[in-house]
């Protein structure tokens, strides 16, 4: 019984040591805090305004209203007449492209211009059906064609009875044999050389250089002349073609030629052909 009292007093002892310390807390707290209670500072804040979104309407397809180009007007190019120059014939051979003969009036002598070839300053830019256009010190000139006078060249295949080349040309000792007849029918009938051949000036570091062969019609008179696509005619009987008008000349005198002599580069290599006129 007395060790039960022992424990009871003991007990009761500590919590009242507890009660003792609390309340000397509490007492310093009164007399050191201030008496009067905290004020609440409301802070300033920004409210954010309420936007109701549509979410069937984000999926709708949106129609993009495109704005119309306007076309800006070409300016048209205004052209200069040449009165001293006579354009004699063309041949067009499309885009722009072509070969001329022209005469300087009060003088006899034909001369023939292909593109960017030059005439007393006048450079060659451009060919048309009836109309070629001449540039000089940034001024175009526009010559048109006669068109009361027959054009020496057409672009118009005339057709004719054709001869198989195999019964007018022949190959013996290294040159070719060609019937004059057969060749004339070349020369008569110019555009008939541009159906069956297409040759464009082959220029070294802007300057012409000879001719080269674009296409060659399968089984023509000038594959059957052992002519090839990719090869470029240098020079014929000795004379370098360096201009349309080197070719052009040798064009209208070959009616009174015997024979001719072709220097080619095929393959970087160079090789003569041989021609018999008979």
């Amino acid at each position: 019984m007395s060790t039960l009292y022992k424990n009871f007093f003991k007990f009761l002892y500590i919590i009242l040591l507890v009660i003792l310390l609390a309340y000397l807390i509490n007492l310093a707290l009164y007399f050191y805090l201030p008496k009067k209670p905290p004020v609440m500072e409301q802070n300033s804040y920004t409210s954010l305004e309420y936007i109701r979104y549509d979410i069937k309407q984000a999926f709708k397809e949106t129609k993009v209203i495109k704005k119309k180009k306007v076309k800006e007007k070409k300016k048209k190019t205004e052209y200069q007449l040449l009165s001293n120059i006579t354009l004699i014939a063309i041949f067009d051979l499309g885009n722009g492209q072509g070969v001329i003969t022209i005469a300087q009036k009060g003088k006899n002598e034909n001369i023939i211009l292909g593109i960017d070839e030059e005439f007393q300053g006048y450079i060659l830019k451009e060919v048309y059906k009836d109309y070629v256009i001449f540039e000089k010190n940034n001024n175009q000139y526009r010559v048109a064609l006669d068109l009361v006078k027959e054009p020496k060249f057409t672009t118009a295949y005339t057709q004719t009875e054709e001869k198989k080349p195999e019964n007018e040309i022949s190959f013996e000792n290294d040159e070719y044999k060609v019937k004059r007849e057969y060749m004339n029918s070349y020369i008569n009938d110019f555009s008939r050389i541009w159906k069956d051949i297409n040759i464009q000036e082959y220029k070294i570091k802007g300057k012409i250089d000879g001719f080269k062969i674009g296409f060659i019609k399968k089984g023509s008179a000038f594959e059957k002349l052992g002519l090839k696509k990719g090869d470029i005619i240098k020079s014929v009987n000795n004379i370098k073609l360096k201009s349309y008008n080197d070719a052009f000349k040798l064009y209208n005198n070959i009616d009174k030629t015997t024979s001719l002599n072709i220097l080619i580069q095929r393959d970087n290599q160079e090789m003569e052909i041989n021609y018999e006129i008979q």
